[in-house]
């Protein structure tokens, strides 16, 4: 299992440094300016120079990728063209509501998926099953900003029962929470009911049955168990999409959050605050990857072994 971890490890370092070159050559390949962005063409052309010379954009493209990464070591990501401040600070300031905003919707979509999965599989081929799966199915399809839009108009503007943008008011993410939820919740909820099928046609529940074990304790100690290697799997895919997706998200409502962070980088070519959004999700997604593979070793004892 150590030797497994370690290998995995190795792997993820390759994925980082990929993911910085690929994404620093991207950055300086796009045609803008961002030194003519952030002076909007307003001053002479020696200026213009000065400023690139001062922000050491006039460096060769090899020598600005090794600076990066040696700051990126130490945990400094540079300083944001506009905002004139620390990327690192913007990056965890905007991070709190980023992991409020997820935290919220993992649980929501853990909780709700699973359940529903849990039922259709239970209750196959009745008319619940085929109404849990027809929503299921809109969830799936229904993009987040389209949800997003109709809740604000159903929920803010009609009803005003929730904000609509900011986080002034305590239930201020009760609608990006289902917005960006109701996706994760039906496909988990439709992976949950594959692999709870799955686990329900095995000898084992049919032992467990067969000796009048109540059908609660079937469900949820011999059957849910055997079915969570699959079911963490597509939770750990998950999660990395809830982040992906909270860009979208947070930039309807307003929440200043990494999403909305990164967008407006974007837009402005901040060059240093979008080099560090984007190391940052990948870091996280590398994270999140290493701890699914970590997970399976504990869940199935097959993968301790092979790793020992």
């Amino acid at each position: 299992m150590f030797k497994f971890i370690k290998q995995r490890i190795f792997r993820s370092i390759l994925v980082l440094i990929g993911v910085t070159i690929v994404t620093f050559t991207l950055l300086n390949v796009i045609p803008g300016d961002p030194v003519a962005i952030m002076l909007q063409k307003r001053t002479d052309e020696e200026t213009m120079n000065r400023v690139r010379h001062e922000l050491g954009l006039d460096r060769p493209l090899h020598i600005q990728y090794i600076d990066f990464l040696r700051g990126a070591l130490k945990g400094d990501l540079g300083n944001s063209y506009f905002e004139k401040r620390p990327v690192t600070e913007m990056i965890f300031n905007s991070l709190k509501v980023t992991l409020k905003l997820g935290v919220n919707v993992f649980i929501f979509a853990v909780i709700f998926g699973i359940i529903f999965g849990t039922l259709a599989a239970v209750f196959r081929g009745t008319i619940f099953d085929r109404i849990l799966m027809f929503i299921s199915t809109l969830g799936v399809s229904a993009p987040a900003f389209w949800v997003a839009v109709l809740l604000q108009i159903f929920f803010g503007l009609h009803l005003k029962m929730f904000p609509i943008s900011g986080m002034n008011s305590p239930n201020s993410l009760v609608l990006p929470t289902i917005s960006l939820g109701m996706r994760f919740v039906a496909s988990i909820a439709r992976q949950t009911r594959t692999y709870v099928l799955e686990a329900l046609s095995q000898d084992y529940v049919t032992t467990a049955r067969s000796k009048g074990v109540r059908e609660l304790f079937v469900i949820c100690i011999h059957v849910l168990k055997n079915a969570s290697i699959p079911i963490v799997t597509v939770l750990g895919l998950e999660l990395k999409n809830i982040l992906g997706g909270s860009m979208v998200v947070e930039s309807v409502f307003s929440i200043p959050g990494i999403g909305r962070l990164a967008v407006d980088a974007i837009v402005s070519r901040d060059i240093p605050v979008v080099q560090g959004t984007v190391l940052f999700a990948a870091v996280s997604f590398v994270i999140i990857n290493l701890i699914i593979d970590i997970l399976y070793g504990y869940l199935d004892p097959r993968i301790r072994v092979e790793g020992a």
